[in-house]
């Protein structure tokens, strides 16, 4: 899409590093230079606050192209200059900023130029930039939580949304400062971490019988809540093996007790071909996560296995949890 043909719709206006703000200079201090020397510093585009069916303004070194231009009518003009483009730029970075504190003006730029829609030729270029920052999308994803990470998935992966839903949360956090290990297998101190901090992190008393779980660890709270509220019973009578990775079933059954243990008599499971691996304790709780949609098959849509004996990836908890508590 090309400017020209926005028409009367927000028409895209180039903006220029140095007169915008330092956000798209890279926090540099702005560098007042002739016009032409503007040539190459073109971050993004921005909306003009005048751009009205009768008028448009656009960066004074780059012009609509001839084509852009003819397309134009209704009395339409070209004027130059970024005095009506830099109050946007900065009105969209303060907003960027806004959400989230802290952000340097590399990170501020980076998100600007992330939500960027391509205009023009393919890729960065001199006349667009990186394009026009989509910020209603941006905004729409709160702003992303897990865009700092490197690993998370794309916005159309089945796991983008769960992931999401956790990081702005707080539930979920990233195993280092930028990733976020979608694939890593859960852990038992993971999952209870999580469900305790979903509750709001609640002090509890009394004896904790699990010898490898030493007080100071960080997963020491929340798992004494768990197993003085009754949702963890541990993987013998003194141990919980916190570092274990949890299974699809092991976690249905600790999330199913938090629920209230309602009462399950439906045949929801007889459609998965391997419903016979289910674990006794584990039936009501699958029957229960499958019937509030909280649990699917996984393989192929043709034959889904429930897979209760395998393992949970952070992933699949995320998107688990958020169909639990986002109701």
């Amino acid at each position: 899409m090309k400017a020209g043909h926005i028409g009367a719709v927000s028409l895209a206006l180039c903006a220029a590093a140095g007169a915008a703000m330092f956000a798209l200079s890279g926090g540099k201090k702005a560098e007042y230079c002739s016009l032409g020397e503007y040539h190459g510093r073109v971050a993004i585009f921005a909306p003009d606050e005048r751009t009205l069916p009768r008028q448009i303004t656009a960066i004074a070194v780059h012009t609509l192209p001839s084509a852009d231009r003819a397309a134009l009518s209704g009395g339409m003009t070209v004027r130059s200059g970024t005095s009506f483009a830099a109050p946007n730029v900065a009105a969209a970075a303060a907003c960027v900023q806004l959400a989230q504190p802290g952000a340097t003006a590399a990170r501020v730029r980076r998100t600007l130029c992330d939500y960027a829609e391509d205009l023009g030729a393919p890729g960065r270029d001199d006349q667009y930039g990186n394009g026009f920052p989509v910020l209603t999308q941006c905004f729409h994803d709160r702003l992303c939580p897990g865009r700092r990470f490197a690993d998370m998935p794309d916005a159309d992966a089945w796991s983008h949304a769960g992931l999401d839903y956790c990081i702005a949360a707080g539930l979920i956090h990233g195993m280092t400062p930028v990733t976020v290990a979608p694939q890593a297998l859960a852990t038992r101190a993971q999952v209870v971490q999580l469900l305790w901090a979903a509750a709001g992190s609640p002090k509890t008393t009394g004896p904790l019988p699990f010898t490898d779980v030493a007080p100071g660890a960080w997963y020491y709270d929340a798992v004494h809540w768990a197993y003085r509220t009754g949702l963890v019973s541990g993987t013998s009578p003194t141990t919980f093996t916190p570092d274990a990775a949890i299974t699809r079933q092991d976690f249905t059954v600790i999330l199913y007790a938090q629920a209230g243990r309602p009462a399950m008599i439906g045949t929801a499971l007889a459609a998965f071909p391997d419903v016979g691996q289910v674990a006794g304790y584990a039936y009501a709780a699958l029957t229960w996560a499958v019937e509030q949609g909280l649990i699917g098959g996984v393989g192929t849509p043709s034959c889904p296995q429930l897979a209760p004996r395998g393992y949970a990836t952070r992933a699949q908890v995320a998107k688990i949890l958020m169909g639990y508590y986002d109701k």
